[in-house]
């Protein structure tokens, strides 16, 4: 269906998307065993951040990724 179902999104985006005023949530969701979300982990300024998979993300979620990127080309 959709080229986007492999990329990954940074935890940002989500979180905003979201309508979260931090990743803190998010974050406490990714680090469950069982988390409902499939990530993986990137190194960004010597720290560590995260990006999740568009496709593991919640169908309403997805859609406003889209949404808020659609004029980003």
């Amino acid at each position: 269906c959709c080229a986007m179902n492999n990329i990954y999104i940074n935890i940002k985006d989500v979180a905003e998307a979201k309508g979260l005023k931090s990743t803190r949530s998010l974050r406490l969701e990714l680090n469950k065993t069982e988390s409902k979300y499939i990530s993986r982990e990137i190194k960004v300024n010597g720290g560590t951040s995260y990006e999740i998979l568009f496709s593991s993300l919640e169908p309403e979620t997805q859609k406003l990724l889209l949404i808020s990127n659609h004029h980003v080309k």
